[in-house]
């Protein structure tokens, strides 16, 4: 059964394009058949995959005529794709009055069968969008770098996705907390690790034990050359993280 994981953070510059891509290249590489979804009016998941955005079905067309999202997924040399719109930056606005706003993106996947995992990158904003992919989701990856202003933006999210539970979406579940742009050794990152441990852990939401590392590498692969990380710099530290944290992951969404 495919399983549908959002990648979710309301604070910008955290790792959320950058996880959904190298996550969704890993598990390529392990041979599962992914399909990522962007949802964030900045395209950049959608740039790098280099899918269309004109003449063609978008996710603009998803939330406002609710087109089947199988007429939507574009065949690139990346990987499989819904596109996002720079349109939706006011599609909040034009469904305003739509009773069934959180349930667009759901609806239109409900009959995606052929993928192992689906994979949303989310806007950097509790938006309809968030809400849909929250919505329409099996479990929600948090990635977070290591600044008290990102851990202060998990619980508001927490709070958003236990309403969403409560709701639209009772099966949801929370992957985990994933540190990005880590400098382990530090002590900046042994406090935000004891701060998860002792404010988050209690909500149920605990840390990943891998933590992902800055590289340059992953800079220029990502976001200058827009070659997967694991073809660009396979031994890099960043790649060598993204893949131990694929591992666990699978450990926690299959175990």
């Amino acid at each position: 059964m495919c399983k549908i994981i959002s990648v979710v953070n309301n604070k910008g510059g955290c790792g959320k394009t950058t996880t959904t891509i190298c996550l969704a290249n890993q598990l390529q590489i392990y041979e599962f058949d992914v399909l990522v979804v962007d949802t964030d009016s900045q395209c950049n998941t959608t740039t790098f995959y280099g899918a269309k955005t004109y003449d063609t079905y978008t996710m603009m067309d998803i939330m406002c005529a609710d087109v089947n999202a199988n007429l939507c997924i574009q065949r690139t040399s990346v990987g499989d794709i819904i596109p996002s719109d720079k349109c939706l930056k006011n599609v909040d606005i034009k469904i305003l009055d739509d009773s069934n706003r959180l349930l667009h993106l759901k609806r239109s996947m409900a009959n995606i069968n052929k993928y192992d995992y689906v994979i949303i990158d989310t806007p950097p904003q509790l938006s309809i969008m968030t809400l849909n992919a929250l919505a329409s989701s099996d479990f929600i990856l948090l990635p977070t770098d290591e600044s008290g202003w990102s851990i202060n933006g998990i619980f508001e999210i927490l709070n958003v996705v236990k309403s969403i539970s409560n709701t639209v979406n009772p099966s949801i579940k929370l992957a985990g907390l994933l540190i990005t742009k880590a400098h382990p050794y530090t002590r900046v990152s042994k406090e935000i690790s004891n701060a998860i441990n002792k404010l988050l852990a209690p909500k149920g939401l605990k840390a990943f034990n891998t933590k992902i590392r800055e590289s340059v590498a992953c800079r220029e692969a990502i976001s200058l050359k827009a070659v997967p990380l694991a073809k660009f710099a396979p031994n890099s530290n960043t790649c060598v993280d993204y893949k131990n944290f694929t591992d666990e992951l699978l450990e926690v969404i299959n175990g």
